[in-house]
């Protein structure tokens, strides 16, 4: 999300891959590959950071040359350590309270350049789910609505839901915003950013402090169950000069890592059955569910929370005496009084958990009958 420009750095004269890959060729794979990452990065490390360059490089050709392997290996790494020790004074990351950025400064041909990082954090979105199935075991679909509060000092960029079931599919608000996997972070994130002349993604401003946004949506056959939502607003692209030091491209990476540098906002998403199915364990998470809404805000009032979570007590009190019949007769008393509720003292959140649970669990006690 930083946007940083990628500018590569000019190394002159440098050691050839060819020639690495013939100082190295009769090591293992594995061992090559490593003296091979370790001489680039204390090559690289004194270039950009002594500005010693021509010199480096006169010395890396002729230790190439004549150096065993072995004490080749040993050397590189202690060059890249002293690199990185010489990296760590030439580059200051520093957080400034009052604004909330970070102020980068770092050495740059003889001379220190600086830049202000920003985070995409400035915002306060509010996120609003409910959902609507056509059957009784779905699949279900997820509709949301983002606002952002007035006090919010930037757009909405990007945002993403966590999800453990399979999706079947995904909407979109309209064609100027992108969407895909998070990739191994089990969430599906919506872009909203259009390509610009230079061919850079540009964020747009279809959501601004104070408003509001609908259309996106998942579905998927995934059970709701309360996840999290997270939110990146709109923040300056950083530019550099040319290609930064690389501990400052390590905080850049570092920070700007998902879910990192996001607003974290509790929501309902798809979820798998738990298997095996336990009636008195999936009884268990309902009761879970009722808490943890009345302290979302879902549940309007303490009296609302304790007569479902008294149904579901009374619900798993019968299924321990085998009275199947009794527990389905009191979680369909749940779902009569989930949709008298809903709107009033149950938020389409809370009135999601409820009811579709309480129904698949209905369908599954049914099928022990």
């Amino acid at each position: 999300m930083s946007g940083r420009c990628s500018t590569s750095c000019n190394r002159r004269g440098g050691v050839g891959r060819r020639n690495r890959e013939e100082i190295f060729g009769r090591c293992s794979r594995s061992y090559a590959l490593l003296a091979t990452i370790y001489w680039d990065s204390s090559v690289d490390c004194f270039k950009r950071h002594l500005r010693v360059e021509a010199l480096v490089d006169s010395l890396a050709q002729v230790i190439s040359r004549v150096m065993p392997r072995r004490v080749m290996l040993d050397l590189t790494t202690t060059l890249l350590c002293i690199g990185i020790l010489r990296a760590q004074d030439t580059v200051s990351i520093v957080y400034q309270p009052a604004s909330g950025n970070y102020l980068i400064r770092y050495a740059s041909d003889g001379r220190f350049d600086s830049t202000t990082f920003v985070p995409a954090t400035k915002i306060e979105p509010v996120v609003r789910c409910r959902v609507a199935t056509k059957g009784l075991r779905g699949p279900y679909t997820y509709l949301y609505t983002v606002s952002l509060h007035p006090s919010s000092h930037q757009c909405l960029c990007s945002f993403a839901v966590s999800h453990s079931a399979p999706l079947q599919s995904a909407g979109k608000p309209n064609s100027g915003w992108r969407m895909r996997e998070v990739n191994g972070a089990g969430a599906w994130r919506w872009l909203n950013s259009r390509k610009d002349t230079s061919g850079l993604w540009t964020p747009t401003t279809d959501l601004v402090p104070g408003g509001s946004l609908s259309g996106i949506s998942l579905t998927s056959q995934g059970l709701p169950a309360i996840v999290n939502s997270y939110s990146a607003g709109n923040a300056p692209r950083l530019m550099f000069g040319e290609e930064p030091p690389f501990m400052v491209n390590q905080f850049l990476d570092s920070v700007n890592a998902f879910p990192n540098n996001t607003v974290t906002r509790c929501t309902i998403g798809p979820n798998n059955p738990p298997l095996p199915f336990r009636p008195s364990a999936f009884l268990d998470t309902l009761i879970s569910y009722t808490t943890r809404s009345l302290s979302l805000g879902w549940i309007i009032g303490q009296p609302t929370a304790d007569k479902y979570i008294n149904f579901f007590r009374t619900s798993r009190a019968s299924l321990e005496r085998a009275d199947v019949l009794g527990a389905v007769n009191i979680l369909r008393d749940v779902i009569s009084s989930a949709n008298a509720d809903s709107g009033s003292s149950l938020t389409s959140e809370a009135y999601a958990l409820i009811r579709y649970n309480t129904e698949y669990l209905v369908s599954r006690l049914q099928e022990k009958r």
